[in-house]
């Protein structure tokens, strides 16, 4: 069971794939190469020696649906499928957890970058140069759906461990084995192709959003009371979200001040 985790963990995590729709190609990108005679002469080439020819054929019309010219011709993708596909129990678990360990890398190499870029903006300290903000906007994963494309690693991904839909999921996965559903969970990796410059602009305009919520901050330690009281500490600031979400909880257990904290927030906001 250890081994399934990860793969698991990494769908989870990136969330900038879908978890329910098809694939699909962007409108902007060249269509693909694939032709339905291709793949059916490809799915009868391998139905032989495959242990189950409708998820092996699954994968194929994934990959043949996200297949573009840059990819390399129709006959490209023939020795492509022919070659990375693994037929055998053995061969596509041993896939599944070195494809797992990469993508967990990557995920999580790639947020604790982001993350660390970020700290200038987020947390106390000194006061922020405009060259932070531009650093927390900036996305070192921008380029990586492309590049997995680029190197065949999404396809590899796509044709053993296929997408399947919400609706899919719901209907088979009472059935399935925690291996079933890691490899299932793998296929959500890849479900459409977008341009690099789309991943940059979503990355650029979420860091703004969040460059303006953590800009938010509500200088608890300059409030008094009518009467002249400071219920918090002197210097104390709250992120107008998770850090009064957070404070307002606690004060539940403060039977002394609790209350009359909660209210000011409450005046406050």
């Amino acid at each position: 069971m250890k081994s399934l985790l990860p793969s698991c963990a990494v769908a989870m995590l990136a969330t900038l794939f879908s978890f329910g729709s098809e694939p699909k190609a962007n409108a902007a990108l060249p269509q693909s190469v694939v032709s339905e005679k291709t793949i059916v002469e490809l799915v009868d080439k391998l139905a032989p020696a495959s242990p189950d020819t409708a998820l092996m054929e699954r994968g194929i019309r994934v990959c043949a649906s996200l297949w573009r010219p840059t990819d390399g011709s129709e006959e490209d993708f023939k020795k492509f499928v022919s070659t990375r596909y693994e037929n055998t129990a053995e061969g596509k678990r041993r896939l599944h957890d070195h494809l797992s360990a990469a993508f967990e890398a990557l995920a999580g190499c790639g947020n604790d970058l982001q993350i660390r870029l970020q700290r200038p903006t987020i947390l106390d300290g000194d006061e922020p140069l405009e060259v932070d903000y531009i650093l927390s906007g900036y996305n070192s994963q921008a380029h990586q759906t492309e590049d997995l494309f680029a190197n065949k690693i999404a396809f590899i991904t796509m044709l053993n461990f296929p997408f399947y839909t919400l609706a899919e999921k719901n209907e088979k996965g009472m059935e399935w084995s925690p291996l079933e559903w890691a490899y299932a969970r793998m296929g959500d990796m890849f479900t459409d192709r977008a341009d690099a410059a789309v991943y940059k602009a979503s990355s650029e305009a979420n860091a703004k959003a969040e460059n303006y919520i953590a800009s938010y901050n509500i200088m608890m330690g300059h409030l008094l009371t009518e009467d002249g009281e400071r219920l918090f500490p002197e210097g104390m600031s709250l992120l107008s979200h998770w850090n009064l979400r957070d404070e307002i909880k606690a004060d539940y257990a403060d039977s002394k001040t609790g209350l009359k904290k909660q209210e000011m927030i409450f005046k406050v906001m």
